[in-house]
């Protein structure tokens, strides 16, 4: 049977839960989206396998070939064995107003572990290490979302050095509404108050630790001037919210 890490078996049992799409959609109520049971999730959880999803193969399993092409090559300069995507714990269609949106799902389950400089590929330029291709593009591309999310909002600073998840994130989340499709960010915190610490990393007890984390990380990348503010990109618009929910796999 595979082995979950702890925010791998929280997702699987939110994701299963008969209760799933009711609790989604309370997460989300407040932009005005909606999911229903027919609209189309990745990844699927189960005991026996594993696999977390990418926005460029959800894409092209639910709108086209070529918009998934098109979000590989944005952020990847070449196809190469183990350069992917960034993965997602949750992608699913959605209702927007009249529109088919998505809903971009990332999820925590320890204190700071989204505090850190940026992207682990990039720490080699701390070691006068050449960078890739594709590390040097991925910077390209958060740094084109954050000049885009700029026009509409200033004061936003996502990039590969700072704040790194959450940045790729919301570069993500710009990226599918300059594209023209609607789109959701929602940041969650797992909260269990008897989980026990993995790697000197302390679990959310309350809502409170959550919130406080994310928001020293949403300051610190400019995030905080857009949370729960829906983003003009032009085609379309994206909404980052933070949100935390009980981890049904709790004690």
């Amino acid at each position: 049977m595979t082995q979950f890490r702890e925010s791998k078996k929280n997702m699987r049992v939110f994701t299963e839960s008969p209760t799933f799409v009711k609790d989604l959609n309370e997460m989300i109520k407040s932009t005005g989206a909606t999911v229903n049971a027919d609209d189309v999730r990745q990844p699927k959880y189960n005991y026996e396998e594993y696999k977390e999803t990418t926005l460029d193969s959800f894409l092209r399993a639910n709108y086209s070939k070529e918009m998934g092409d098109k979000n590989m090559n944005w952020w990847l300069a070449k196809t190469i064995p183990y350069a992917k995507t960034s993965y997602w714990d949750l992608i699913s269609t959605c209702k927007i107003g009249e529109k088919k949106g998505i809903v971009l799902f990332q999820s925590k389950n320890y204190i700071n572990e989204l505090i850190y400089l940026g992207n682990p590929r990039l720490q080699a330029i701390y070691h006068k290490e050449a960078l890739t291709e594709n590390d040097i593009n991925i910077t390209k591309a958060i740094d084109e979302a954050n000049k885009g999310i700029n026009k509409a909002i200033k004061g936003v600073k996502i990039s590969t050095a700072n704040c790194y998840q959450l940045s790729n994130w919301v570069a993500n989340a710009w990226w599918l509404a300059e594209n023209g499709i609607p789109t959701v960010l929602v940041c969650n915190g797992f909260l269990n108050k008897n989980g026990e610490n993995y790697q000197n990393h302390i679990p959310f007890a309350t809502d409170s630790d959550w919130k406080n984390m994310f928001k020293a990380v949403a300051i610190k990348a400019g995030v905080d001037k857009i949370l729960d503010k829906w983003v003009n990109c032009g085609n379309e618009s994206f909404i980052t919210i933070s949100t935390s929910t009980q981890n049904k796999n709790s004690k």
